[in-house]
C-alpha cells in the first residue's frame, strides 16, 4: 500500500469540504496557523496543501488576507479531471426537454 504526503491528505480532506459545502464560494479558510493547530501538522504542509488546492482553481490565496474558496468553479475538477453536470427533468420526452437538452449539449460541445 502506497503511503500518501500529509500534504495530499489534508488537501483531499479540505477538497472534500470544499464539495460538500462544508465551505462555500467566497468562504475564508482557516489560517495557515489555525490549520496547523487542527490537523497537528506543520506550516509547510499546510502550505503545500494550499498550493495544491489554489493551483486546481478550488481556493486563491489573497497575500495579506488569507486563502478564499473561489467562486469560478468552471476551472476546479473532481480528482478524476472530469467535469459533470447533472440536468433533472420530470419526464424527458416532454414537449420542451428535448430542445433544451439539445441546447445544453451544443453550448457544452462549444466550450469543451
Amino acid at each position: 500500500m502506497a503511503t500518501k504526503y500529509k500534504y495530499i491528505i489534508l488537501a483531499n480532506q479540505i477538497r472534500e469540504q470544499i464539495s460538500t459545502g462544508y465551505y462555500y464560494p467566497g468562504t475564508k479558510l482557516p489560517t495557515e496557523n489555525e490549520l496547523c493547530l487542527r490537523y497537528d501538522l506543520s506550516r509547510q504542509t499546510i502550505r503545500q496543501a494550499l498550493s495544491l488546492l489554489e493551483a486546481e482553481g478550488l481556493i486563491e490565496k489573497r497575500q495579506g488576507s488569507g486563502s478564499f474558496v473561489t467562486n469560478d468553479r468552471a476551472h476546479s475538477t473532481n480528482p478524476n479531471g472530469n467535469k459533470t453536470i447533472a440536468v433533472i427533468t420530470t419526464y424527458i420526452g416532454e414537449y420542451i426537454f428535448p430542445d433544451i437538452l439539445r441546447a445544453i449539449e451544443e453550448i457544452l460541445t462549444e466550450n469543451h
